[in-house]
């Protein structure tokens, strides 16, 4: 048992190394940004009649005070802040895999969703305390992110994914 604790040890320490981005002061990939706004936004109100999703919004990625942002109308959601807020709940993940404790998946979404929803802004990027969510998604007009997906993108890139259980 001991060699595989060790060995355990060793893996969840190297994939947090691999994770500079949780790193308090690094500063956020624009790919990990890309990312995040690629894999969790749809279209709402397809002419298809469907949900539909929606990569490409990734291109308008831009920066404003706050970080990488992308503006949805009148609302704006601060994804560099998103990923940012998510950051301590992440690496403390790690901290509990170091005690030996169990991760649970749906514990850390329940985290992550919290910090995600509190990074949206009006347009005058005064951010709300809690954007509400609909159908699991952050309604933006006929546009919306699937806080789960985000929740997802963000636990795989921070590789827990390997060691969060279900």
């Amino acid at each position: 048992m001991g060699a595989y604790l060790e060995d355990f040890s060793q893996h969840v320490e190297a994939a947090r190394r691999a994770a500079t981005w949780l790193d308090e002061d690094a500063s956020v990939p624009l790919g990990l940004a890309r990312q995040v706004v690629a894999e969790s936004t749809w279209w709402l109100n397809h002419p298809s009649g469907r949900k539909v999703h929606a990569p490409g919004h990734a291109r308008n990625i831009t920066t404003c005070n706050r970080g990488y942002c992308i503006w949805f109308g009148a609302n704006v959601f601060l994804v560099g802040l998103a990923i940012r807020q998510c950051r301590r709940s992440l690496d403390y993940a790690y901290t509990e895999l170091r005690q030996g404790l169990s991760v649970h998946r749906s514990a850390l979404h329940g985290k992550l969703k919290y910090k995600i929803t509190s990074a949206v802004a009006d347009s005058d990027l005064n951010t709300y305390f809690n954007y509400p969510i609909t159908g699991g998604f952050m309604v933006f007009g006929s546009t919306g992110i699937l806080v789960s997906q985000v929740a997802s993108v963000l636990i795989r890139a921070a590789g827990l994914n390997t060691f969060a259980r279900d």
